[in-house]
């Protein structure tokens, strides 16, 4: 299954409950053995972005939020997923761009794809 890194309520299904085990180049491994992996990059006619990083996050994640740092649509950009865990927030994904063509503003859709535990 594909879903979009903004979907909340999908992306929140699978990680509330959960910790995140392992982060290799593109795929985080959940604590029930699930593993979502992100596209390493995405771009179109009107934007680009590149998955940079993804963080293990070993406490129980109660709570899933989307970010990004957007301003005028000039410059680089970075969108992350950050979690809440009884430690605090915590950012799990991070990607970053920037706006191509500077007529768009910043745009982008990071996937993910959920893959059964092995």
């Amino acid at each position: 299954m594909k879903i979009d890194y903004w979907d909340l309520d999908k992306l929140s299904e699978y990680l509330i409950g959960k910790s995140v085990v392992s982060a290799d180049d593109e795929r985080l491994t959940l604590s029930d053995g699930i593993r979502l992996r992100f596209d390493t990059s995405n771009s179109d006619c009107c934007s680009g972005i590149d998955l940079s990083h993804l963080w293990p996050c070993e406490n129980i994640i109660t709570a899933v939020e989307v970010c990004d740092n957007e301003t005028d649509g000039q410059g680089p950009y970075s969108a992350w997923i950050q979690v809440v865990t009884d430690a605090g927030i915590k950012r799990i994904a991070e990607a970053e761009g920037d706006a191509s063509n500077g007529y768009y503003l910043h745009g982008f859709a990071l996937s993910v794809t959920i893959e059964d535990a092995p």
